[in-house]
């Protein structure tokens, strides 16, 4: 089915809904073991839409149900096999409150269940503007839709109205009353062209439900909106990997060949170790990825990784510190690499010689999940050939221009890597970012190329209506295919900046970085670049800090995003045989540059990652103390709420 709506409206809307289903149309990478996948199941939706007459009207060049239609109708289409989502209509059938049955006009149009691609485009088809507004009641049937949910099953209504309740039961008192009996269910609320009574009732229920509010005064609006209430309960973290565990000493070693695991953190603070092969004057590289437990305010380092001789002999180090006092995603990734250019760090003859590593990962008590990935690099043949380490500086380092009019592609920012978006060079992105989020891109490149990414921030009235002066603290982070966070870049001058602080009222640009990608930065002096050896994905994390109140976190700031490959693919190296490990059956290059498909890693945006003994966290308390006055400026000058 199409219609006569505009396309980006339809391609933005389509990515709200798509985001709302915590679906993205990228497949994750399946590793060649067996696998599982652990973490939080994506949960259920019901959309709850409004069907009333006044849904004819005008938004943003488009009427109101069409733009819905119109995303509808692509949303079937790329829809997951594995999605469970459910419609319900209210306001279809009767035409006038005076009418029998208006107060109850609601159909369950699409149950809540396995996918039905039929029943979803026969509903979509038959979806138009008719009668009353009967919230109350179709809130009440579509808690029923979802059924009561299991312990820990997260559960999601999202209403779409642009009209004030016509009808009893009063749906505030509604949304209070599943709220106290549902498990982990949350009513979102999207007020598409609202104003006085009619915006405060929709607020309301909101509130009651244990969810959030947002305004939408045009399509544009209604899709930035549609993608944050849906996402936040709906979206689940996910480690996919072969399930495995790791010995409690040295001794006992899990022997583990290149791929990737998932395992879990011992009950109390200790190492788990793993046995790596490697290959004669080649090398091995180890990531490990977890999430710590949500609410854990702790500045503790949450993640570590040693590769270690078999006797002890401490050859690379790397870990990985949680900065969730920011109040963003809780997801944190480190990456170590040993090969025979590192020798001049820490490693020892040994170390060169050793034909296996063990690897020790520390993760903190109670973390519990971790992902491993494992690779390994055989002997380099051209090692005289390639160049050397990256410099402090150089022309990679500089903003890419956002276009601020034109065709912008939809994008819905992932979870980690595993679902993190491909970014094309060349082609200008639209996305939307709220408070305590993270959302995670991926651009490929070749050896011997850098990657700069430019993310800018546009104005949004609601966030100006509800936060201070400066608002909540927004960076972005750029991570190499190892999954290794790299060095923050911040050059005032050439207008390179990667944090900023987002009020709604003015707009921000942010840039991060990817050095050229070189065989050699293993021997580099900087902590940021030392591990960055691996061609293909590289990854960046946009992220904003929470808002000082629940009040505040109810916006949704329009992103525009846009990438750029520099220099040409080059220093490539020629390997004695095959490198091994999780995606290497893209390890040849690629026909579009000469890239190679490296495996989707998992990425932090909330985290600090060295290979030095002891973290770095000045910049963390800089930015923290910036916060700290920032917090109390906001309560000083707390605009007026509409």
């Amino acid at each position: 089915m199409r219609s006569s709506l505009t396309p980006p409206h339809a391609r933005v809307l389509l990515s709200c809904l798509l985001l709302g289903l915590g679906v993205s149309v990228l497949a994750l990478p399946v590793p060649a073991h067996a696998t599982v996948a652990e973490g939080e199941e994506a949960g259920r939706m019901v959309l709850v839409l409004d069907s009333s007459g006044s849904m004819k009207e005008q938004a943003g060049g488009t009427t109101k149900i069409q733009a819905a239609k119109e995303a509808l109708g692509l949303v079937v289409e790329q829809l997951p096999e594995d999605a469970e989502v459910g419609i319900r209509v209210f306001g279809a059938e009767v035409f006038d409150r005076s009418k029998p049955g208006a107060c109850t006009d609601s159909q369950n149009v699409v149950p809540v269940g396995p996918l039905d691609r039929g029943a979803l485009t026969a509903a979509v088809a038959d979806y138009q503007p008719y009668g009353e507004t009967p919230i109350g009641h179709a809130l009440g049937e579509a808690a029923k839709d979802l059924g009561p949910g299991a312990e820990g099953e997260r559960r999601t209504i999202v209403l779409l109205s642009d009209g004030e309740p016509t009808c009893q039961p009063d749906p505030c008192k509604v949304a209070e009353r599943l709220a106290k009996q549902g498990v982990d269910l949350a009513i979102n609320v999207v007020g598409l062209d609202v104003s006085g009574k009619a915006r405060e009732a929709l607020q309301c229920i909101a509130r009651a439900g244990n969810g959030d509010y947002y305004d939408a005064g045009s399509a544009d609006e209604l899709a930035n909106s549609l993608i944050k209430v849906s996402v936040r309960d709906l979206r689940g973290f996910r480690l996919t990997g072969e399930r495995v565990e790791g010995g409690t000493t040295p001794q006992d070693a899990l022997p583990i060949e290149p791929g990737t695991y998932v395992d879990t953190s011992l009950p109390e603070e200790g190492l788990r170790y793993y046995l790596v092969d490697r290959p004669e004057g080649g090398g091995v590289s180890f990531s490990a990825l977890v999430r710590p437990p949500k609410g854990d305010e702790n500045w503790n380092t949450v993640v570590s990784v040693s590769l270690l001789t078999p006797d002890g002999q401490r050859c690379a180090h790397s870990y990985a510190q949680s900065l969730q006092v920011l109040g963003m995603t809780p997801l944190t990734s480190t990456a170590v690499t040993f090969n025979p250019f590192a020798q001049t760090r820490l490693a020892s003859e040994e170390c060169v010689a050793a034909p296996q590593l063990l690897a020790a990962v520390s993760s903190k008590a109670g973390v519990g999940d971790y992902r491993l990935q494992v690779s390994t690099q055989p002997a380099v043949q051209n090692a005289d050939a390639l160049p050397g380490p990256v410099a402090d500086e150089g022309d990679w380092i500089d903003v890419v221009d956002v276009a601020t009019a034109g065709p912008r592609e939809p994008v819905v920012g992932g979870v980690n890597f595993d679902d993190a978006p491909e970014l094309v060079p060349g082609t200008t992105y639209s996305d939307s970012l709220r408070p305590s989020e993270v959302l995670v891109y991926k651009v490929r490149a070749g050896y011997g190329q850098a990657v700069r990414l430019s993310a800018s921030l546009g104005t949004d009235p609601q966030a100006a209506s509800v936060v201070g002066l400066q608002g909540p603290h927004v960076t972005l982070h750029s991570y190499s295919g190892l999954g290794q966070r790299l060095t923050q870049v911040n050059e005032p001058d050439k207008g390179v900046r990667s944090s900023e602080f987002y009020n709604g009222g003015e707009p921000r640009l942010l840039t991060a970085v990817v050095p050229p990608i070189r065989v050699r930065n293993v021997e580099s002096p900087q902590p940021g670049v030392r591990t960055l050896i691996q061609d293909g994905y590289q990854y960046f994390a946009l992220g904003m800090a929470r808002a000082v109140s629940a009040q505040d976190a109810q916006f949704a700031a329009p992103v525009t995003i846009s990438a750029e490959l520099v220099g040409e693919v080059e220093g490539e190296p020629e390997y004695a045989g095959d490198v091994a490990g999780p995606g290497d059956e893209g390890a040849a290059a690629a026909e579009d540059g000469g890239t190679s498909e490296t495996p989707d890693q998992s990425s932090n945006q909330a985290a600090v990652e060295s290979d030095d003994p002891a973290p770095v966290v000045w910049w963390t308390l800089g930015g923290l103390g910036v916060l700290l006055l920032a917090a109390a400026a906001v309560v000083l000058v707390r605009r007026s709420r509409a």
